[in-house]
């Protein structure tokens, strides 16, 4: 017998577990959630399968450092908050909470200063989702 998989509640459902009441108006910042960011010290593999990058995050969590919290909509909102596309650094927007030093020279020894923007083998987690940044879209750990 084979036992289908539950499906993953909504985006919306993640964020307010409660939900709004009937009638509310309160802004939507009001209703972000929070993301924690992990960012890898170093590449990855490539190519990389799932598999193994599941594994990774399991095994080998040291690969990653805990950089921010951001308070955002979406997973894809958190994506956009934590990269640098404009003049405005992204760990400086008000919606970002730094959890690292970033000038700390400890940083000179990881492959890559884990301030960089938000890009693929990075970890993105909001209360028990786990979503890596895939070369397209996400990859759920």
């Amino acid at each position: 017998m084979t036992l289908a998989r539950p499906a993953a509640p909504a985006a919306a459902a993640l964020l307010a577990p409660h939900g709004p009441a009937v009638g509310d108006q309160t802004e939507p910042v009001d209703r972000r959630g929070t993301f924690q960011v992990w960012h890898t010290r170093d590449l990855l593999p490539c190519p990389l399968a799932p598999a193994e990058a599941l594994r990774l995050w399991r095994i080998a969590r040291a690969r990653w450092v805990h950089v921010a919290d951001v308070q955002a909509r979406s997973w894809e909102d958190a994506f956009d908050l934590t990269n640098t596309y404009d003049e405005q650094v992204w760990y400086t927007r008000a919606a970002v909470t730094l959890r690292i030093d970033p000038d700390d020279p400890g940083w000179a020894l990881a492959g890559l200063h884990p301030l960089h923007s938000t890009a693929v083998g990075d970890v993105l987690v909001a209360g028990d989702w786990v979503k890596m940044v895939w070369a397209s879209g996400w990859l759920e750990l």
